[in-house]
């Protein structure tokens, strides 16, 4: 299978592809979840380093010293908690995803990330997946790995379509003057799009999205992206 990966009009070759080492599909049969989406994170190497312009920039992750300049934090003495107190304390997160609409054209979506007893919404329309029906435990499909949106309260979720699973889940910050990536665009209980665009009829109230916290992979990040200039923190 190829990938392709294109920034602007222009393409790149993928070098190598990375997936999280605990990433298996297959992992939970024996509690009938017939895939699990845990660990659902990947690293993508080009040949090439990107260009950075007007339509290629740069995206923070938490628990770096470049995230803590967006976050306006001190460069020194701040901690990996200090990011997630500050991006993921509420109940309801504002956040956004990006989609590719029908001109191709890549278009911010808002949705809220559900905590506390916001999830609680989460994990009962999860329930209702027909494949995680035999499932007695549904925290064995949607555990602390994954962050939620979708639903309609207490406004309606944009949600995502099958092509923009991988994508990033953005936190702004500062007005929307900075952006934080928390989490990575992983499954969802409904299917509401054809191909990749969006039905124009309601979104159904169980509709739910889920997102790997970016916070449960930074061990793995860091031992891949050290490297890089990134300089982790605990």
């Amino acid at each position: 299978r190829t990938i392709s990966v294109y920034v602007g009009c222009k393409q790149y070759r993928v070098k190598n592809l990375k997936r999280h080492p605990k990433y298996d599909p297959a992992a939970k049969l024996d509690k009938n979840v017939p895939k699990t989406f845990d660990y659902d994170l990947a690293l993508i190497e080009l040949t090439e380093k990107i260009k950075l312009s007007s339509e290629a920039r740069p995206i923070c992750i938490p628990c770096t010293k470049s995230a803590s300049w967006a976050l306006k934090k001190p460069l020194e003495g701040t901690t990996c908690k200090d990011h997630l107190k500050t991006l993921l304390s509420e109940d309801l997160v504002k956040a956004n995803f990006i989609a590719e609409e029908d001109k191709k054209e890549m278009e911010p979506k808002s949705v809220q990330i559900k905590q506390g007893i916001k999830r609680n919404g989460c994990l009962e329309d999860a329930k209702l997946v027909k494949q995680f029906e035999n499932v007695s435990n549904i925290n064995d499909v949607v555990t602390d790995q994954f962050l939620c949106t979708g639903g309609i309260e207490p406004v309606v979720d944009d949600i995502t379509c099958q092509g923009d699973s991988g994508g990033p889940l953005l936190v702004p910050y500062r007005n929307g003057k900075r952006y934080i990536q928390v989490g990575v665009i992983s499954w969802g209980t409904v299917i509401h799009c054809v191909k990749s665009t969006r039905k124009k009829t309601p979104v159904p109230k169980e509709a739910r999205d889920f997102h790997f916290n970016i916070f449960e992979g930074l061990n793995w990040l860091e031992e891949n992206l050290n490297d890089q200039g990134l300089e982790f923190f605990q």
